[in-house]
């Protein structure tokens, strides 16, 4: 059988720019196609050779493939899929593609049968496993050039995007998509050269449309979404890039990329940092002499790892990242033994594993498997390590939004009628911090302790982010000033216990509240409570609590000046009525208020400005105002 290893024209060289360039000498085929199957097996360590951590061969596995391996995708339970142009894998028949476990004796159970050369194998996120090449039919089904395999390594039947040409190169978004590379035209009939991105059921994605003017044998996938692309074209969508090109997500051009080599790149990998692993039959780039691999800058790479509580940890990664799969999470307690915590799961901006029971402290190790190379036939291993701490932290408000004060915290009851009972104050109990709150218990002392009932708390932990609620209540046994503190019991180190004190005034019906003054300079006519405890009044007066307000005010429920609301009406306002939508009906001998005209009746909005749209215009004084049901 005639076989196409590697196309002839990768060996060609080219002037760039304005200046001659050297050129890259060319090999005999035959010995290219060599090095090439072996390149492929050396580096990943798979096929043909394993190599131990100090580069001895590993004599337990043997493959022994009869030809070419172009490919090789490991699974995330070992396995290894691998594509080429052999037909008996360890002895037993095996056309193009095979599947070997861990130790590199083949999986029985795995036979797809390709009619002709696998150059791309990828690994779904599911199991599934996408293969390119020039084959046409998978297991005696048509399948140009490119198709799924279940798990299993039947075929997957309603996956055919049917390829015009041979596809060098399969590799998979993080969204599910996929993006192909080869030596095409059409992809289901439609005009795609040499790249095309396909959704993840098969169809091609119409908005994605490089246009390359030449095969695409190679990819390198950016977490931030581009994709650099490598191989024997010298413009993508009509523009000038020889060999060597950067496509956003949306598959236009990214104008700030540019190389710039003299030859064929046959090979791209993106390292952890971002920088950009480059190899081919090129020996000149970026305007500087580089032999057949050199190393690209790029833009920042960035990876996060934090462990946002006991339950969960997360890796985020973004900018020139390598994009990345097979993430795994480990756990280490002495820095030198690690405990698998189990795989990841995507995210937006990354992954993350949830479920856990982590200690309080230890560190966390991330692990990812990235691919690159010719026909993404290499893979590679990234990792972060981040030691964390798991601490509680004790939050605890009231109302509901207003943080206490440790220590510092008073809540005031106000006046109470002795033997009776206040309405109920709830106070809720956060932990903002990585670790349980735990060993949650409220006692209370002070001066009259007795006079206060405190609620025991829902639980006695909170996980990580929850709440939990209590209550106090006042019941003063006796008439004047009552008070006790609580202090909640808890395993914050830095907030035990966290201290709140109470405060209260026992009162007869009929005592003056003493708490209460907001000393109006002139007679009030009218009161009104709104339905959050506000209290609007009018009068003769034009201060309150030493205050400039005009004949209307409103004062908070303690009595003070509530200092946003100012009307300014020009004469006594004698009634007021507070509307069900928050607006106050006021009336009297006023004529203007807030500086308009409105004579003897008005309305104000919730926040004490003028309501435009309500000028009944009396003639004389308003001295009742009443608002009806409807």
């Amino acid at each position: 059988m005639k076989t196409r290893e590697v196309p002839a024209n990768t060996r060609c060289s080219r002037s760039v720019g304005n200046a001659p360039r050297p050129s890259a000498t060319a090999e005999p085929r035959g010995l290219f196609q060599l090095k090439h199957g072996l390149w492929t097996a050396l580096l990943i360590g798979f096929v043909a050779l394993a190599a131990a951590a100090d580069g001895e061969l590993d004599p337990g596995f043997n493959p022994d493939a009869s030809f070419v391996v172009h490919s090789t995708a490991v699974q995330p339970d070992g396995r290894i899929v691998v594509g080429g142009n052999f037909n008996i894998m360890g002895g037993t028949a095996r056309n193009r593609i095979a599947r070997l476990n861990a130790d590199g004796t083949l999986d029985p159970g795995f036979n797809p049968d390709a009619s002709s050369t696998v150059y791309s194998t990828a690994v779904q996120a599911d199991g599934k496993i996408v293969i390119g090449g020039s084959f046409t039919t998978v297991d005696g089904i048509t399948r140009n050039r490119i198709a799924r395999l279940n798990a299993d390594g039947t075929l997957d039947p309603g996956f055919n995007p049917n390829v015009s040409g041979a596809v060098w190169i399969a590799a998979v978004q993080a969204d599910g998509k996929i993006l192909i590379g080869g030596e095409f035209n059409t992809v289901g009939g439609v005009t795609r050269n040499y790249v095309a991105r396909l959704n993840a059921e098969g169809t091609l994605d119409p908005g994605f449309n490089p246009n390359a003017i030449a095969i695409v044998y190679n990819m390198a996938l950016q977490a931030n979404g581009q994709i650099v692309i490598g191989g024997f074209f010298t413009t993508v969508g009509g523009v000038t890039r020889n060999y060597v090109a950067r496509l956003n997500a949306d598959g236009t051009l990214d104008p700030g990329f540019n190389p710039n080599a003299n030859g064929t790149v046959l090979n791209l990998a993106l390292q952890a940092d971002g920088q950009i692993l480059i190899g081919g039959n090129f020996n000149y780039l970026g305007g500087a002499a580089r032999n057949y691999i050199a190393r690209l800058l790029n833009g920042p790479a960035t990876q996060v790892l934090t462990v946002p509580s006991a339950m969960r940890v997360e890796w985020l990664r973004g900018g020139t990242a390598p994009e990345t799969t097979q993430v795994t999470f480990e756990l280490s307690t002495n820095g030198m033994t690690w405990t698998a915590l189990g795989p990841g799961t995507r995210i937006s901006g990354g992954w993350e594993r949830t479920g856990l029971s982590l200690p309080t402290n230890g560190t966390i190790r991330a692990r990812a498997r990235t691919t690159g190379g010719y026909f993404h036939g290499s893979s590679g291993l990234v990792e972060q390590q981040t030691a964390f701490g798991l601490l509680p932290e004790i939050a605890v408000e009231q109302p509901a939004g207003t943080d206490l004060v440790d220590g510092t915290a008073s809540i005031g009851f106000g006046n109470q009628n002795v033997t009776t009972t206040s309405a109920a104050v709830t106070f809720t109990i956060t932990n903002s911090g990585t670790a349980n709150l735990t060993g949650l218990a409220i006692t209370k002392d002070g001066a009259n302790p007795g006079d206060f009932t405190v609620s025991a708390p829902g639980s006695t932990t909170v996980a990580p982010g929850a709440s939990i609620t209590f209550t106090v209540t006042f019941t003063p046994a006796a008439t004047g000033a009552r008070s006790a503190a609580i202090h909640i019991a808890n395993n914050d180190s830095d907030e035990n216990p966290f201290d709140i004190s109470l405060l209260g005034q026992g009162a007869v019906s009929g005592d003056l509240d003493t708490g209460f003054n907001p000393d109006a300079n002139g007679f009030v006519l009218s009161t009104a409570e709104q339905a959050d405890g506000k209290i609007v009044i009018g009068g003769f007066f034009t201060t309150v609590g030493g205050t400039t307000r005009n004949y209307v005010a409103r004062l908070n429920a303690d009595g003070t000046l509530d200092p946003g609301f100012n009307p300014d009406a020009n004469n006594t306002v004698i009634c007021s009525a507070v509307q069900a939508d928050g607006k106050i009906v006021i009336g009297g001998s006023f004529t203007t208020v807030g500086g308009s005209a409105l004579n003897f009746v008005a309305r104000l909005t919730a926040d004490g400005t003028l309501d435009p749209g309500f000028n009944p215009d009396a003639n004389n004084t308003v001295i009742s105002t009443a608002e009806q049901a409807d």
